[in-house]
């Protein structure tokens, strides 16, 4: 279990209610923390009476994404381990789902045609009748990336370390353009950000097609 200390920041994951946040630790008892809320009603004036009293263990060390656990510390959230939470997180964001369940069942749903999201725009919409918001158009996909660039690069990264210590039948990847030279072609900068930002939908959906 992680330490604290006054001054610490623990981030509140959110939910579909509530917006994802940094909080700050206040006081440290031995059983719980209070922790103090800057910002809560996402105005930028701070409350300096709203705190939120967390068990020691309802803080988790390592980020798994969309809300689990719900608070994390500072380094579980920056580390590398913290990295697929982060995406997934970005993922929802992106995507504008309200309603989590419906987020899961949908990247269910692409990680069971996986490969065929590199195809993607109108062959994707024509062959299974629904397009996933935010990774549909050029200009979706490219600010998704532009803004989340540092997290696909390291997806990419650990699927390629992931690949070279387990090959796949077709053998490891040693970098990461190689892994994206076998998913499909880019034609220009677009095109490119795209790949990347669908490389990113997919890992995401791979994640909870394996229950993690």
């Amino acid at each position: 279990m992680a330490t604290h200390e006054i001054g610490d920041k623990v981030y509140y994951t959110g939910d579909s209610l509530n917006r994802a946040r940094w909080l700050t630790v206040q006081s440290v008892s031995p059983d719980d923390v209070v922790l103090r809320d800057d910002d809560p009603w996402g105005t930028d004036e701070p409350d300096p009476d709203y705190v939120v009293h967390v068990p020691l263990a309802a803080i988790g060390d390592t980020y798994r994404g969309l809300y689990d656990p719900r608070f994390v510390t500072w380094d579980a959230y920056h580390s590398p381990r913290g990295n697929p939470g982060r995406l997934t997180e970005a993922v929802l964001l992106h995507t504008g789902y309200l309603d989590d369940d419906e987020f899961a069942d949908t990247m269910r749903e692409v990680a069971k045609h996986s490969f065929e999201i590199y195809t993607f725009y109108e062959q994707f919409d024509e062959h299974h009748g629904w397009r996933i918001p935010g990774f549909t158009y050029y200009e979706d996909t490219a600010a998704f990336y532009d803004e989340h660039h540092d997290l696909i690069w390291h997806a990419l990264m650990d699927d390629c370390e992931e690949r070279r210590l387990t090959p796949p039948a077709g053998g490891a990847f040693h970098s990461p353009l190689q892994l994206l030279a076998s998913l499909s072609g880019a034609w220009d900068d677009n095109q490119f950000k795209t790949l990347l930002a669908l490389y990113a939908l997919e890992c995401v959906s791979r994640g909870f097609a394996e229950g993690k």
